[in-house]
């Protein structure tokens, strides 16, 4: 049963609860791509559209249909597949950057509903890092749950020392998002299936890219995660897996490769 639809407008947050610590992070001068015996840097196509996207959670435009997946998300040390499987898609036309989720799970927990809510500290949540001038130095963030909080922020120098406050600031202007939930939330008790995601990101946002809106054969770097609560254990999963000693989203040089294309 579909029992939970959400509308947002903006939001602003997620951190470093999660991640491993600084001192484990990659050089910011360490080059863009894979190192000798890492697994490759994956590109997704983006097709622009030209019906309208309506955000609602349900991913069932045709425009949605047509989209290719990522795949199936892998572990962040790509060593292992994770129990649920995360896929995502995007979209794009002149105005916006449309990001879609698919999220299997078992039994889906979320509590957190207000706008810039301590989002680490929650169950689960799906985010898309983007760094539209792949300068591996700024980039943007961006987190949803299946309660609907949303969380929004830049990292405007990543490797120098970080002010949440300051990240937080930053609001992504226009930004609706939808979630979709197919099960129960915090019931344990019931099987659930799964939740999605559909976010509109206005183009406008994004400073530092080649151009806005893009032209066809542009390439921004992008990554997808999903930090997933099963039986007690939080799990990092992520499209670009992004190795490591320990789970850490924040390696932008392991950012995928996202082309634009007509």
């Amino acid at each position: 049963m579909l029992c939970a639809t959400i509308l947002l407008t903006a939001g602003c947050s997620w951190f470093e609860a999660k991640q491993a610590p600084a001192t484990a992070q990659p050089s910011p001068n360490a080059p863009a791509g894979a190192l000798p015996g890492e697994p490759k840097i994956p590109e997704y196509v983006c097709h622009k559209i030209t019906a309208p996207i309506t955000i609602d959670g349900l991913l069932n435009e045709a425009a949605w249909k047509r989209a290719a997946t990522t795949g199936r998300f892998t572990s962040w040390s790509d060593k292992f597949i994770p129990r649920y499987e995360t896929q995502a898609r995007v979209l794009w036309d002149d105005q916006n950057l449309y990001i879609g989720f698919e999220c299997e799970d078992g039994d889906i927990e979320a509590t957190m509903k207000e706008r810039d809510a301590n989002l680490w500290e929650e169950h689960e949540i799906a985010e898309v890092f983007i760094d539209p001038g792949n300068t591996q130095r700024t980039y943007y963030e961006f987190g949803f749950t299946p309660q609907g909080a949303v969380d929004d922020l830049i990292i405007p120098n990543f490797g120098a020392p970080r002010s949440l406050a300051g990240e937080k600031c930053w609001d992504c202007k226009g930004m609706l998002s939808a979630v979709k939930v197919n099960g129960t939330l915090n019931d344990p008790k019931d099987t659930d299936r799964g939740w999605t995601v559909e976010a509109a990101l206005p183009l406008v946002n994004f400073s530092g890219a080649p151009h806005l809106p893009p032209k066809p054969g542009d390439t921004w770097r992008i990554n997808f995660y999903r930090w997933e609560n099963s039986f007690g254990k939080v799990e990092l999963q992520a499209w670009s897996p992004t190795l490591g000693p320990g789970p850490n989203p924040h390696v932008p040089r392991r950012f995928g490769i996202l082309r634009f294309a007509e």
